[in-house]
């Protein structure tokens, strides 16, 4: 039995990441993944939207106040897709590692608690399985999303 609490032991994480509303999300495929974006995606590009509008001259600069208004709203989502893929990143580091670091008290007294075999290869075998492809299309999706927020930036600043 391993003297890490509960909280901190790396499956039990991992079980409460899937079972976390906003982290459940990029376990989603298709439809229900996109509907998440969208629904980020959405409020932002009319909040900037009109707060774009009130700050131009709307017959002269529409196409500023479309690539403001979508670079924010793109750029909320990188944000928001940032930190899903941190907390995968960071489950599946401590899914692979042979020792877990842990706190007794919380009181900084750091642990270190060498896995036996037998959880390392659970544990290894869960984060190839489960939560390598998650942080794999998050990273994907991560790096599209801000290349497409640097290239609005670069065609409003041509504009």
């Amino acid at each position: 039995m391993s003297p890490i609490p509960d909280d901190q032991q790396p499956l039990n994480q991992y079980h409460e990441l899937c079972t976390s509303r906003f982290f459940m999300w990029p376990t989603l495929t298709g439809w229900p993944f996109w509907w998440g974006i969208l629904k980020v995606w959405l409020p932002v590009l009319l909040l900037a939207g009109g707060l774009t509008a009130s700050t131009l001259s709307l017959p002269h600069d529409w196409l500023s106040l479309v690539i403001i208004s979508t670079c924010c709203a793109h750029g909320m989502v990188v944000l928001v897709l940032a930190r899903l893929y941190l907390g995968w990143l960071h489950i599946e580091h401590r899914l692979r590692s042979p020792e877990v670091v842990y706190e007794e008290s919380g009181w900084y007294d750091g642990t270190v608690y060498e896995k036996t075999t037998t959880e390392l290869t659970q544990e290894r075998l869960v984060a190839q399985h489960q939560v390598t492809p998650v942080v794999q299309r998050l990273g994907r999706y991560l790096v599209g999303l801000t290349l497409v927020v640097v290239a609005e930036w670069a065609v409003w600043v041509v504009t």
